[in-house]
């Protein structure tokens, strides 16, 4: 399972254990809470534990789209009702709905990009104050639940150890998250060197087997029409014909290795014109849909270019499929996906180089690239840049 999906199913599993664990909340409150406490404002808190709940199956149903910043969000702001609304009712649980206000975002960080990230810091900070001052303010109220100050002082200790220790492990596996991602991190750079060495090998046997021996060939050629002018001009005009062919397939050759190299298309007029030049060579019927895409820095265009490449190569060769979509739109966030309706193969199988190349260039520029594949669902290659780069501006 590539980084991207143990993310998801990571982030799956802590929406669906707060949607467990609001309603078991809601279900025994409704239950016994308002029997055996009598606080009318008890319903204030089920109210928003059920909105609560709600938000976060929104989240989960964020998450089967694709949207994995959108359900973080979601946790992170039904965790904030919930917090609200236990220190509404209950004021002495104020530590507790503090550390219920900070963990979700220290869970879910690496989900929140952009405008979700910023807001959702901002918020965790505000709203650990208007926690601590909600509780301050109900302690004063003449009908704040307040239990016998023993058992207040208990639970209050108790709540906060247990939060406290979900924090710590919460921490950890984000620090045991951030050591694994600069492994691969690591890991990544080494291959994409070592492939840089290896095509930069390849590029040179191709040169040396191919368009340089062509140009030996001709050099050769020149000369031997050279002696022939004076004696036999005949001769001569149909060796310089035949010497003019061999210049034209010189010249293919080298455009063709410098497309397998970089794509002039793709430096002219990027991805909107790449893309579906790349698709009219595919063996299998191609669509390529392309939708307000911009120009980006060379490296995220490449990787986006090469990495469609790649993928609707695999599905051309191996698939077995009629037909392979690919879609790619912007401006920003920048999404690419290519799919196909073949025989689908197992994703937690070992990947073979041009697979590895694909994530590590993606990552390498920003991106991530999800695969998912089923044996009657065909394969999707899926590839996001939250904030994609952009051109550098000429010197």
């Amino acid at each position: 399972m590539t980084p991207e999906l143990q993310a998801t199913s990571r982030l799956r599993r802590y929406l669906l254990a707060n949607v467990a664990g609001i309603v078991v909340s809601v279900v025994v409150l409704a239950l016994f809470g308002v029997a055996l406490l009598r606080s009318a404002h008890l319903w204030v808190v089920l109210v928003i534990l059920v909105v609560a709940a709600l938000v976060q199956v929104g989240g989960v149903q964020m998450l089967r789209s694709g949207r994995s910043d959108m359900a973080a969000a979601s946790l992170v702001v039904s965790s904030w009702l919930a917090a609200l609304g236990a220190t509404y009712v209950s004021p002495f649980i104020v530590p507790v709905s503090i550390l219920i206000v900070i963990i979700p975002v220290v869970i879910v960080f690496d989900f929140l990009r952009g405008l979700a990230l910023r807001v959702s810091l901002v918020g965790t900070v505000l709203l650990a104050g208007v926690v601590a001052y909600l509780g301050q303010y109900r302690h004063g109220m003449a009908d704040a639940l307040e239990p016998d100050p023993p058992a207040a002082g208990a639970l209050a200790v108790t709540f906060t150890i247990v939060v406290a220790v979900i924090l710590t492990l919460g921490l950890g596996q984000q620090v045991s998250r951030l050591r694994g991602q600069a492994r691969e991190l690591a890991d990544s750079r080494r291959r994409l060197a070592a492939a840089s060495d290896e095509a930069r090998r390849a590029i040179e046997r191709d040169l040396h087997d191919g368009a340089q021996q062509r140009l030996v060939t001709m050099s050769v050629e020149l000369g031997r029409v050279t002696r022939l002018i004076e004696r036999d001009p005949g001769g001569a005009a149909a060796a310089l014909s035949a010497i003019h062919g061999q210049l034209h397939e010189a010249i293919k050759e080298l455009r063709d290795l410098a497309h397998g190299i970089y794509p002039p298309l793709l430096v002219e007029r990027g991805l909107t014109a790449a893309l579906p030049a790349a698709g009219r060579r595919c063996a299998l019927p191609c669509i390529v849909e392309v939708t307000d895409l911009s120009r980006y820095a060379a490296q995220v265009e490449s990787a986006v270019y090469f990495s469609c490449l790649e993928a609707m190569h695999n599905a051309d060769k191996h698939s077995q499929g009629s037909q392979i979509l690919v879609q790619a739109r912007g401006p920003v966030p920048l999404e690419f996906s290519v799919t196909d309706d073949g025989t689908g193969f197992d994703t937690s199988a070992p990947t073979g180089s041009g697979v590895t190349g694909m994530l590590d260039r993606v990552r390498a520029a920003g991106g991530k690239v999800t695969i998912t594949s089923s044996p009657r669902g065909g394969t999707v290659v899926h590839g996001r840049f939250e904030e994609p780069q952009l051109p550098s501006a000429p010197a």
